[in-house]
């Protein structure tokens, strides 16, 4: 229905696609590694396999950031990129709108999230979760954290075409895979020995492809 005819007091929820809501949540997890790796980088941190994406480890800050992000502005920077918003559904403020999530219900929201959409980031796990959560979603129209959590995901009105939005979004993940890449430089020979050591062969393929180092001048 249109506006005009939607009752007095309730707002319209225009719900984005599963495609959307992952593409946010790709920028904001690419702006979070880059954080991390600047603060390491920082502070000249030593290698470890735990700073590493592939341990779940690496997003524990993610599972305080987002939901402190989410109960004081509604929304992250990925999601504000597609102007969209997380808010608890049924209670309402004095001007009618929905209300943000409290601290508690955000984490728990984030932390389902972690779990149940991105499969803890455990090897090939994540490709199963999110095809699942897509498929459920489709089928559903809501996401399971969502509904644990009472909270619904819409996009703030007007909304916007999601083509010129998606390739800023690619933009910006470029650009921060691309500062990642120059933030672990320091780390790339103990990356390199901890990969040799587990997978020689993998190790072997990965130092051919790094640019040969110039002879040390005859003294």
């Amino acid at each position: 229905p249109d506006e005009a005819d939607m009752p007095q007091g309730v707002e319209r929820l225009y719900l984005p696609s599963p495609g959307v809501r992952l593409v946010a949540r790709l920028v904001d997890m690419s702006l979070y590694t880059v954080l991390v790796y600047f603060v390491l980088y920082v502070q000249h941190m030593p290698f470890n396999l735990a700073y590493l994406p592939s341990n779940p480890l690496f997003w524990l800050g993610m599972l305080v950031l987002e939901p402190l992000l989410l109960c004081t502005c509604g929304t992250t920077p990925g999601k504000a990129l597609f102007r969209l918003r997380v808010r608890m559904m049924g209670a309402r403020m004095q001007d009618g709108q929905l209300a943000r999530l409290s601290f508690g219900r955000a984490f728990a929201r984030t932390l389902l999230v972690f779990v149940l959409g991105l499969g803890m980031m455990l090897s090939i796990l994540p490709v199963f979760t999110m095809l699942f959560s897509r498929w459920q979603m489709r089928r559903q129209g809501v996401t399971a954290w969502d509904v644990r959590t009472g909270a619904v995901q819409d996009c703030k009105p007007p909304v916007p075409s999601a083509g010129m939005r998606t390739v800023m979004a690619v933009i910006i993940m470029f650009i921060c895979l691309q500062c990642t890449s120059f933030l672990m430089q320091p780390w790339t020979p103990a990356m390199l020995d901890a990969i040799t050591e587990q997978n020689p062969d993998l190790g072997a393929k990965l130092r051919s492809l790094l640019p040969e180092e110039p002879p040390s001048p005859e003294k």
